[in-house]
């Protein structure tokens, strides 16, 4: 199982979340330390023996870890998504005898659809709300304002197209809908999966199985892991109101159909 998206729309905290059960065993961006264009510093240390400069969402260091400690050093050189990936499902796979999922939350992980095809892929396409993605983005990286609409437009098609492709099973989920409704939201993606609701899903730090090594920086520290929370920062923005007005409107309908089509948040609005 995949979580796919843009950067920074919640992939880490839906993959400490579904690591509650004990039937999805989660890996965080495992898939995108596996590319090798992907500049993870973090696959480098494990093939160089250097795992415990690492730390893992259990709390545990790569080389205590029972998912990183067992990485076997290579030459980086080596590593490629064709070899490694397997290799690390594998090992996840392993952990837990009842794992139906072994699921990767890197956001990129779109890109490498075409890469996965001697799996059987399910797919949660992620996606926050374009009002806040662009703050986030703009806070984030300085990015001017239509350029960080153009960014969420563009990309949030080409995952859509990427999935429809390639995905055996796929299921739209709006970022907003696990912040603000998480209860029904896991619940419902836990139907489409599968799998059994645990209502510690709502509460994953200190109940995830999951091994998020790459990935969101709070769930290492545990600051950010405790509970799903919702980032209103966007509503109080009151920079050029208009002009954001309309690059809304022009990413209106895409926003409704990836983000609020579930009818979660909506139904109790």
């Amino acid at each position: 199982m995949l979580i796919v998206g843009l950067d920074h729309s919640g992939t880490t905290i839906l993959d400490l979340a579904l690591g509650v059960s004990p039937q999805v065993q989660g890996i965080g961006e495992a898939l995108r330390m596996c590319h090798p264009g992907a500049a993870v510093d973090s696959m480098r240390r494990l093939c160089e023996g250097r795992a415990d400069e690492l730390t893992c969402s259990c709390g545990a260091t790569g080389a205590e870890c029972p998912m990183w400690s067992r990485v076997t050093p290579r030459p980086f050189a080596e590593v490629s998504i064709e070899t490694a990936f397997p290799e690390l499902v594998a090992t996840a796979r392993s952990l837990r005898p009842g794992t139906r999922f072994v699921l990767d939350s890197s956001p990129s992980g779109w890109t490498h659809l075409h890469q996965l095809r001697g799996f059987e892929l399910w797919v949660v396409h992620l996606t926050r709300d374009v009002r806040s993605w662009t703050h986030s983005k703009r806070r984030r990286r300085g990015t001017g304002l239509a350029a960080a609409h153009w960014i969420w437009f563009r990309d949030s098609r080409l995952i859509e197209r990427q999935v429809a492709r390639h995905a055996d099973h796929s299921i739209a989920v709006g970022y907003e809908e696990l912040a603000l409704r998480p209860r029904e939201t896991l619940q419902r993606i836990c139907d489409w999966a599968g799998v059994a609701f645990d209502a510690r899903m709502l509460t994953p730090g200190g109940h995830s199985g999951s091994h998020v090594l790459v990935g969101n920086a709070a769930s290492r520290s545990g600051s950010g892991a405790r509970e799903i929370r919702y980032d209103g920062g966007w509503m109080a923005q009151g920079e050029a109101p208009l002009w954001q007005g309309l690059l809304h409107a022009a990413c209106a309908r895409r926003n409704r159909r990836l983000v609020y089509s579930n009818g979660i948040v909506r139904r109790r609005a």
